[in-house]
C-alpha cells in the first residue's frame, strides 16, 4: 500500500510541476496582443532629435567660421597683411591647408634665392669681382 502511496505522490508533484507557470509565479502569465502595438511619440522621436542635431551641428559650423575668420583677421593685424589675406585659406580642410602652406614655403623660398642672387648681381662685390674677371681674361689675351 505503501508503494502506491509514494507513486502517487510522485504523480501529483510531476503534475503540478508541468502546471506552473515557466516564469515560477503562480499567477498565470498575461496574455499577449495579436496586433501590432501603435506607435508612440517616443519612437517617432529619432526623426526629431536628428534633424535638432542636424541644426546644432549647422549652427556650430557657422561659429566655428566665425571664429577662424577672427582668428584670421588677428593675424593679418599682428602680421601687417591685407584683411582679407587668409580668406581663401580658411575654408579648406586641413589636408588641403597643409598642402597650399607647403607649396606657399616652397614658392617662397624659390622667390627669396631668386632675391638673394639678384641682389649680389646688383651689389659692387660683384662688380669688383666682374672687374677682376674681365682683366684676368684680357690679360690672357
Amino acid at each position: 500500500m505503501s508503494g502506491s502511496l509514494l507513486s502517487q505522490f510522485r504523480m501529483q508533484q510531476v503534475s503540478s510541476v508541468d502546471a506552473a507557470p515557466p516564469n515560477g509565479s503562480q499567477a498565470p502569465s498575461r496574455a499577449r496582443s495579436m496586433t501590432p502595438m501603435s506607435p508612440t511619440p517616443s519612437r517617432s522621436t529619432p526623426s526629431l532629435r536628428r534633424e535638432r542635431s542636424e541644426s546644432d551641428a549647422a549652427a556650430e559650423a557657422q561659429q566655428e567660421a566665425k571664429r577662424l575668420k577672427k582668428f584670421a583677421d588677428e593675424l593679418c593685424k599682428d602680421y601687417n597683411l591685407p584683411d582679407d589675406a587668409l580668406d581663401t585659406f580658411l575654408p579648406l580642410d586641413p589636408t588641403r591647408m597643409m598642402v597650399d602652406l607647403k607649396a606657399s614655403i616652397l614658392a617662397l623660398g624659390g622667390s627669396t634665392k631668386k632675391s638673394a642672387a639678384q641682389k649680389y648681381l646688383d651689389s659692387a662685390e660683384f662688380k669688383v669681382c666682374l672687374a677682376n674677371l674681365d682683366t684676368a681674361c684680357a690679360s690672357l689675351t
